[in-house]
């Protein structure tokens, strides 16, 4: 493992009924929040590696993100329907 001083890596869950779901990175702001970086989105069986802000997010979507703990947090307020597992 190589750790990176004050970040955290932490997997969200778009969940059924989610207000995000069918919105645009973009139309939720996710991508404008500072010293964060999304790193993937599976959805079923597939990965997402390159993700932009007009990528769309799905039901049962499982969004991995890395920042500060604090963005973090604000981040889980967005995924207020998700659930937050933050990795060590």
């Amino acid at each position: 493992d190589v750790g990176i001083s004050g970040l955290h890596v932490a997997t969200y869950v778009v969940t059924t009924g989610s207000s995000l779901a069918n919105k645009t990175l973009l139309d939720i702001k996710l991508t404008a929040l500072p010293n964060t970086s999304i790193v993937l989105i599976k959805r079923g069986e597939e990965i997402i590696f390159n993700v932009y802000p007009s990528t769309s997010l799905h039901p049962n979507d499982i969004v991995v993100i890395m920042g500060e703990p604090q963005i973090l947090d604000k981040v889980a307020k967005l995924f207020k329907l998700g659930i937050a597992i933050h990795v060590p």
